[in-house]
């Protein structure tokens, strides 16, 4: 009797355990959400905010997209691709009708619509919904290192969109028509918005392989799932580059990605497009994603269809490589890896399953926070400027003391943060690194830092005024170009803050 007692005293102490343990989990998914909202409030804005929301209010204003650049004196008659010209008009519509606040708090509720709410609805019901919620927001945190309000979220909620779209057709819960229909929609809509309808078609060859991979026998599964004929995908991809080419450039658009992919120094240049960096905390964050695709490959039976295997492995490499890719590798962690995880370890003692409860604690405090959070905004700490924030005065202060003979030279991140405050003030150099000349950038980066050569790049653009941040690009220390040129080349400082100094000759 007392070994009878002392078990169900055991066990309740066991239950009681797991479920302080599940409440812990859940309590630290709410405190991840509620870290990536003071996030996104303090850095959601960067400097190109500025000249995407004025390109879009341009082509409001003349109803006609540029041809020419319209806001640098250094470059008014390059030919400008703008391959996200809907995103741009969107931006600049809810920013002239819904304000700037407004704008990017919908932008966060989208975000977390996209990397939360969605892998939560559609994952499995038998996996722990603690474990997918934990998980996704894992990889919500970690991809807000790059995802701000720019159109990088329009290729995830479109990824994600793809992904439903092909299992729904799939579990023939839709007609070949009726996916071929919503993909060629889909894709006419991303062909105009972000250049990452290449990542969508690459989407749909990894998938093709890997039921190719199932179907030779080459990848075997425990829970077999419907396979789609590479033909299928051959048709589906076909629709979705003929419907992408309806835009202002036509198939040009690829041509242009292509050739801007191919230099390689404006991809040094950008940070985000060099690898990345795991001392971050937001990189840290995805070592389990790094870590699952060896746990997959060591066992005999993968508890993944082949297709999602590829997707999980090929963006994890891609992002060893590029770190902007960590935004689409933590969208296809949070839909693959709960269920992984699960269905890999489902037979071990280690259990984060409940009766129901947390699904819907876990959706329901997701919606009525989102609600909540739009609805009352006085409630919540509003959204900064961001980096552009810091140089408002002195880019203000400077239309006060322009004159028309002004040469201007001017960073990176001065230049669209000009673009953003005072559209009308043309700038030398801004953010679209993907505008200007790879020669162009160098020459202007390596001024910047006094690299040899700067006083001719100076002189042979006839520089007469000076707009610089007081630290220099990419380092933490005071710029010594601002010294060179009070000292030795006969500029005078007539502002300074502490963020920023205007020299004028």
């Amino acid at each position: 009797m007392k070994s009878m007692t002392d078990k169900g005293l055991g066990n309740t102490l066991l239950a009681l355990g797991w479920g302080v343990f599940r409440a812990g989990v859940f309590v630290l998914c709410i405190a991840g959400i509620l870290f990536y909202g003071i996030l996104m409030l303090r850095n959601g804005m960067i400097p190109d905010f500025g000249w995407l929301l004025q390109s879009g209010a341009y082509i409001l204003a003349h109803h006609q997209i540029p041809v020419h650049d319209v806001f640098s004196w250094s470059w008014p008659d390059k030919p400008w691709v703008l391959y996200q010209w809907l995103f741009e008009v969107g931006v600049a519509w809810g920013h002239q009708n819904l304000g700037e606040q407004l704008l990017m708090r919908l932008f966060m509720v989208l975000t977390i619509a996209c990397y939360v709410i969605a892998p939560i609805c559609l994952t499995p019901k038998r996996v722990p919904v603690l474990l997918t919620f934990l998980i996704s927001v894992m990889g919500l945190v970690s991809a807000s290192v790059t995802l701000t309000l720019r159109p990088l979220i329009i290729t995830s909620v479109f990824l994600l969109a793809q992904y439903g779209f092909l299992k729904k057709y799939r579990q023939q819960q839709w007609s070949f028509a009726q996916t071929s229909a919503l993909l060629a929609i889909l894709y006419l809509l991303w062909g105009n918005l972000h250049m990452g309808v290449t990542i969508g078609l690459g989407m749909l060859v990894l998938m093709a392989i890997g039921d190719w991979l199932e179907h030779q026998g080459l990848y075997i599964t425990e829970s077999p799932e419907p396979l789609t004929p590479i033909k299928t995908y051959a048709v589906f991809a076909s629709i979705g580059l003929l419907a992408s080419c309806i835009n202002p450039y036509g198939f040009g658009i690829y041509t242009y990605l292509f050739n801007l992919s191919s230099q390689t120094y404006l991809n040094d240049l950008i940070d985000e497009l060099s690898s990345p960096n795991f001392h971050a905390m937001g990189f840290m964050l995805l070592l389990p994603a790094y870590l699952m695709v060896p746990f997959l490959l060591m066992r005999k039976k993968q508890v993944l269809p082949a297709r999602d295997f590829m997707i999980l492995m090929v963006f994890n490499l891609t992002t060893l490589y590029i770190s902007r890719f960590i935004v689409w590798l933590c969208l296809f962690a949070s839909l693959i890896l709960p269920r992984a995880l699960y269905d890999g370890w489902k037979n071990t003692k280690f259990s984060l399953s409940e009766a129901g409860l947390y699904r819907y604690l876990s959706l329901g405090s997701l919606v009525l926070g989102c609600l909540v959070f739009l609805a009352f905004p006085q409630f919540f700490p509003k959204v900064t400027e961001g980096e552009c924030g810091d140089y408002k005065n002195g880019i203000l202060s400077y239309q006060q003391l322009k004159r028309p003979t002004d040469r201007l030279l001017n960073n990176d991140v001065i230049g669209s943060c000009m673009i953003r405050y005072t559209p009308q003030q043309k700038v030398f150099f801004d953010t679209r690194f993907d505008f200007y000349t790879q020669d162009f950038s160098k020459q202007v980066t390596q001024a910047l830092v006094m690299a040899p050569g700067w006083e001719n790049f100076l002189h042979q653009w006839k520089i007469n005024t000076v707009l610089l941040s007081k630290t220099c690009i990419r380092v933490s220390q005071t710029c010594p170009l601002i010294h060179t040129l009070e000292a030795e080349n006969g500029f005078k400082l007539i502002y300074e803050d502490p963020a920023m100094v205007i020299l004028r000759n």
